[in-house]
């Protein structure tokens, strides 16, 4: 299930020194390799435009599989929305200030319009990552979410001035889908 690919690299509004892992301003966007089971493809993901997300001024990010919608808070990436998943409250993403600290979520995730009350823990590490040919320091994200149906992880590298580098997405243990920048931020 494509329920929680967190196409998020963008830069929001602000001066936070954390906004830095998400180096796209409003209207730029970069382009990621999807690779599913038997398939690989292209998408361009869009800084569309502002909203509000969890009482913070953040902004959506189209793409063909649809849309997100994130907001820093407090030194925290948060996702309300992420592709056909809504979250309540916002979900934490990323802490580039706190990695050393597990991050603990409770809430109801929707998916299809189904909801379902889930736990999620948020684990960073400092990492490094060869991409494009390039070794780069990375914060690798896990992000692990418990419903009654299903579990779910979400590993994330994020690059100062890069943003979102790679991700894979897992349900009950099987591969999902991942993705990884090609392009951009232009």
């Amino acid at each position: 299930m494509r329920a929680l690919l967190a196409f998020a690299p963008i830069l929001l509004v602000g001066c936070d020194r954390t906004h830095q892992y998400f180096p796209l301003e409003a209207g730029r966007a970069a382009s990621y390799r999807i690779r599913r089971e038997m398939t690989s493809h292209v998408e361009e993901l869009r800084v569309d435009r502002q909203i509000s997300v969890g009482g913070e001024t953040g902004a959506i990010i189209a793409s063909p599989m649809g849309e997100c919608r994130v907001a820093w808070k407090n030194g925290m990436l948060l996702a309300s929305k992420l592709a056909n998943s809504e979250f309540a409250p916002a979900l934490p993403l990323l802490a580039p200030n706190d990695i050393e600290t597990p991050i603990r979520w409770q809430g109801v995730v929707t998916t299809l319009g189904v909801s379902e009350k889930a736990n999620a823990t948020l684990l960073q590490e400092r990492s490094k990552l060869l991409l494009a040919g390039k070794n780069l320091p990375t914060i690798k994200t896990t992000i692990t979410l418990d419903t009654p149906r299903r579990q779910i992880q979400l590993v994330s590298d994020y690059s100062a001035s890069n943003g979102l580098l790679r991700q894979t997405h897992h349900t009950n243990g099987a591969f999902d889908e991942s993705i990884e920048l090609l392009v951009g931020p232009n």
